[in-house]
């Protein structure tokens, strides 16, 4: 079974063989940041998207193609809520977040981040454990 590595800056510490990084310094690392914006919904009521804008934070309303529709720019709040908008984000955005790419380049394999490993029975809020679970999900019939 593939486990989480949590990844160290201490002398010495090396990543297993056959580990992958998927951490912000790789092509695997979350776009939400904790304290960075993002616009929720996303572009044409999509789910929300990191946010690089001259807007501050608030309540925005989008008249354009697609609306009108109201938007919020908001901080992400916290690991949990940064991996609950990279959950949303991966599914909507599965051209460029592939699950056959995923399955393919990080299955089976042990993912390594930054984020600290969960106690047993505690929730992982670190974006590869949604990364495990694509790339360790079975390929449904009907895909």
């Amino acid at each position: 079974m593939p486990e989480r590595i949590q990844r160290r800056r201490t002398k010495g510490w090396r990543l297993p063989e056959g580990a992958v990084i998927v951490d912000r310094t790789s092509r695997w690392g979350n776009p939400f940041k904790v304290g960075s914006l993002i616009m929720e919904p996303g572009p044409y009521n999509s789910p929300a998207s990191p946010y690089e804008g001259f807007l501050e934070a608030g309540t925005y309303r989008w008249t354009g193609m697609g609306g009108p529709y109201d938007y919020v720019i908001r901080p992400v709040r916290d690991a949990e809520d940064a991996t609950a908008l990279f959950r949303a984000y991966a599914r909507f955005h599965d051209d460029q977040w592939p699950p056959e790419v995923i399955r393919r380049e990080l299955g089976g394999r042990d993912l390594a981040c930054f984020c600290p490993v969960p106690a047993e029975g505690e929730p992982d809020h670190c974006h590869r454990s949604v990364l495990m679970e694509i790339a360790n999900s079975e390929v449904s019939a009907d895909a």
